[in-house]
Formats: C-alpha cells, sequence, structure tokens
C-alpha cells in the first residue's frame, strides 16, 4: 500500500471518528432538550383550568392544595381565612376580583392595596395562593355540602363561629355523615336563628 493510499484511509478514519464524535454530542443535546420539555409539559399539567400561567415558573401543586386560590374563590371564603378580617377580606376580593379581573399572578401584588403590609400579607400566606390550591365556599356554587365541609368553610357562613363550626365537625366525626340539614339544630351551640340564617347555604347531598 503505497504512502498516499494510506494517507487517504487514514484521513478517512479520522473524519469518521469526527463525524461520529460531533453526532453522539447532538444525540446527548436532543435528549435532555427532551427531558427539558417533557418535564414542562407534566408541570404544566398539573395546573387547573383556571390557573394563571406565568411563562418560565411552574410549582409544586401539592405545596398549594390546602390553600385558597384568591382568584377563584368568593368573600365568605376570604372571610374565613384565620386572623382575616372583614374590611382586610373585602379589600383583598374588591383588588382581585374587581380591579384585577380574578388574575392576579404573584401574592406581593396584594401590597397594593391600601392598608395591606407585609406583616399582614405573611399571616396570610401559609393559607392563601394565586396558583392551584381550592375554590373554597365556591368550590360546590351556592351550596355548602355538611358532609364534606371543612371547619373553615363552615365559620364562613353567616353568624357560624369557629367554635359553632368546631362543634359541627364533631357531631358529624360521632354521628356520621348528616342525611338532613335538621341535624344541625342537634348540635351544641346551634340556635334557631342562626340554622335559619344558613339553611339556604347548606345541604347534605
Amino acid at each position: 500500500m503505497s504512502k498516499t493510499e494510506k494517507a487517504v484511509i487514514s484521513a478517512l478514519v479520522i473524519s469518521t471518528a469526527i463525524g461520529f464524535f460531533f453526532l453522539a454530542g447532538r444525540v446527548v443535546l436532543a435528549r435532555k432538550d427532551a427531558i427539558g420539555i417533557i418535564s414542562s409539559i407534566d408541570a404544566s399539567a398539573k395546573l387547573t383550568d383556571k390557573t394563571p400561567l406565568e411563562k418560565g415558573i411552574y410549582f409544586n401543586h401539592s405545596e398549594n392544595a390546602d390553600k385558597l386560590n384568591l382568584n377563584r374563590t368568593d368573600l365568605k371564603s376570604i372571610r374565613a381565612v384565620p386572623g382575616m378580617t372583614a374590611a382586610t377580606a373585602r379589600a383583598i376580593y374588591n383588588f382581585v376580583h374587581v380591579k384585577s379581573g380574578g388574575n392576579v399572578t404573584d401574592l406581593n401584588d396584594l401590597l397594593k392595596i391600601k392598608g395591606m403590609s407585609k406583616k399582614k400579607l405573611k399571616a396570610i400566606e401559609p393559607y392563601v395562593t394565586v396558583m392551584g390550591g381550592h375554590a373554597g365556599l365556591a368550590a360546590w356554587g351556592e351550596k355548602l355540602n355538611l358532609n364534606f365541609a371543612r371547619e373553615e368553610d363552615l365559620s364562613a357562613l353567616p353568624s357560624v363561629s369557629k367554635k359553632l363550626a368546631s362543634n359541627i365537625i364533631k357531631f358529624r366525626n360521632s354521628n356520621g355523615n348528616f342525611t338532613f340539614i335538621e341535624e344541625l339544630l342537634d348540635v351544641e351551640g346551634m340556635t334557631s336563628a342562626t340554622f335559619k340564617k344558613i339553611s339556604k347555604l347548606v345541604t347534605t347531598q
């Protein structure tokens, strides 16, 4: 084999090796891109149909599952948030639903509300969110199901204190699900006046 032939063969081998190296590199990069896309799709799939989206930002849905979504809820549910005053609840509701159209994407936007301080916002952060979460009383429409309601949901009803809400939960746990709303009258602390106020707001089905 002549020197020329050897040189040509060597050049072909080197070219082939270089080509394979670049091909392998492209495959690795493509695989990383595919994994990134799949992760993004998976994260997006966990969002609800009314969850505000922010470009490039995803969240752990499970972390917000027990929080009240301010964009999807009602005034009564906001009022039921621990430590929430009637005035602050009204201010938050007006800002989120009237001024912002239920499209708040960052809780820090609540600082734009007159009277809302960082301290107040920090106090409600464990209970509210603007991404994921649940709709509170709004999830059941006009009536609250007594057999699925939480203490926070019940205390949002007219004239129902946290103590009475707790008693309703205890009664349900001890006696099983409610069959008729009139059974509420057997709950300790429930008066005829209070029952009359909430009777049209609750259901057992």
